[in-house]
């Protein structure tokens, strides 16, 4: 005869119609990683970031120009704005293709440094 009050095994009283589940650490259940495996993650993550930046500056510069298109053609059919238009595209455009390749080279030239053996 157990009475709900009595002491279960480990000396604690056990808990009404739940269950309790003990986890292990982790480290008990998964061997640690070794230095070179923990060294290979992060430059794996630091090339999956350089390789992000790189393609994300890239694509977010060709939506910006064509965003920027849509309005200098609007510009275009406009008498007083039509002679403006096409220079003010142009020093636009050399601007932000500058300043989004820019972005782009320091992915790239972080993809190649942290590449290096």
């Amino acid at each position: 005869m157990t009475s709900q009050n009595s002491m279960n095994s480990s000396g604690s009283k056990p808990m009404q119609g739940k269950e309790v589940v003990v986890l292990a650490e982790s480290s008990a259940i998964d061997p640690p990683m070794e230095k070179d495996s923990r060294i290979q993650w992060w430059l794996g993550l630091t090339d999956l970031g350089s390789q992000s930046l790189t393609q994300g500056a890239l694509g977010v510069e060709r939506m910006h120009l064509s965003i920027a298109d849509e309005t200098f053609d609007i510009l275009a059919r406009i008498p007083t704005t039509r002679p403006y238009s096409e220079p003010v595209r142009v020093l636009h455009h050399g601007i932000s293709t500058l300043c989004y390749r820019s972005v782009a080279g320091v992915g790239r030239l972080l993809s190649r440094q942290l590449g290096k053996d």
